[in-house]
């Protein structure tokens, strides 16, 4: 009898364990996510390139160089001009990742925007990744 209960204790302490000890991380908010998308298309209208490069995550940093990116987002600028619009068209969570679409209005034509924003607890949403996809181009 006494070797069925502490059997039974075993097996309850190890599934709680795993049950806990599995408990995804919360889901993040891709609303929270979109907080990092006007502050990208203020620093593109004000010209601060290096400021958006700066202020990206690592994994951006690594898969280009500073030089590179403020380059393209120089062209983007010369292009297009100011952004004077943009609404959200696409939304997918995965992970701690959010990738958020949208058809943005600029001055010099309309575009199709993508930004992979990395978001963790108690931090302030970041970039990850950003294309453009526009005619003007």
């Amino acid at each position: 009898m006494r070797t069925r209960l502490t059997t039974t204790l075993a097996a309850a302490t190890v599934a709680l364990a795993l049950f806990t000890g599995c408990a995804k991380e919360p889901a993040i908010d891709a609303d929270q996510a979109e907080r990092a998308v006007p502050q990208f298309h203020t620093a593109l209208n004000d010209g601060n390139f290096d400021a958006i490069y700066e202020a990206a995550a690592p994994a951006l940093k690594s898969s280009q160089p500073q030089a590179d990116f403020v380059k393209y987002l120089q062209a983007v600028r010369g292009k297009l001009g100011m952004i004077r619009g943009t609404q959200r068209t696409g939304t997918k969570v995965d992970g701690k990742q959010a990738t958020l679409t949208y058809k943005s209005d600029y001055e010099g034509g309309e575009a199709s925007e993508e930004f992979v924003i990395l978001l963790e607890p108690e931090k302030e949403p970041v970039l990850v990744g950003y294309r453009m996809l526009s005619p003007a181009l």
